[in-house]
């Protein structure tokens, strides 16, 4: 059974995570608590039953000003917009490939 998403914490067990993609395993072990630290950036994972981490999405907020976005966004919209950036998003490789009533 996979956990719902909840922000990364020390509790999570980061070591056997492997989404087959070595900068995506990396930044995850080594750099994802410290960017939620900082607050660069905040990470969720979703974990088996022993915290062990099988996914993982890390999001950035930031914000555009109304003048570089199209004249339908403009409309009723503060300035600047806020958004929310995903800058990363990772699956283990336990879960690659045809996985039914796996939802993440």
């Amino acid at each position: 059974m996979i956990s719902a998403p909840e922000p990364l914490h020390a509790g999570h067990i980061l070591t056997p995570f492997c989404c087959g993609v070595d900068s995506m395993d990396n930044w995850l072990k080594q750099r994802a608590m410290k960017n939620q630290t900082t607050g660069a950036s905040r990470t969720f994972v979703c974990c088996g039953s022993d915290s062990s981490v099988l996914a993982y999405c890390s999001l950035a907020s930031s914000a555009v000003t109304t003048n570089t976005s199209p004249g339908r966004f403009r409309r009723n919209m503060p300035d600047p917009i806020p958004i929310v950036v995903l800058g990363r998003l990772a699956v283990d490789k336990s879960l690659h490939g045809p996985v039914s009533n796996t939802p993440l």
